[in-house]
């Protein structure tokens, strides 16, 4: 003969078990979607940073042709102010 008690307990302890795998499952999903968005902000993030970075390197170079553009000016203006302070 079956203990209805057992199978009573058993049933509710089957039930618990249950509902903790469920609230565990949900948990799970939702760190995976919260992951997911995480590493789409960081993809983001990190194409601006990229761009930003080419930018820059564009901009540094400009700088520098502009720089070594007016090391040649001053370099022909301090020989021209040279050859006429000798004449």
């Amino acid at each position: 003969m079956v203990d209805q008690t057992k199978v009573e307990a058993s049933a509710a302890k089957a039930n618990e078990l249950e509902k903790k795998l469920d609230a565990e499952l949900t948990a799970r999903h939702e760190l995976q979607v919260e992951l997911k968005k995480l590493e789409g902000d960081y993809e983001h993030k990190l194409q601006d940073l990229s761009q930003e970075k080419e930018q820059l390197a564009s901009s540094k170079l400009e700088r520098e042709k502009e720089n070594q553009g007016l090391q040649q000016q001053l370099s022909t203006l301090q020989q021209q102010s040279l050859s006429h302070s000798h004449s």
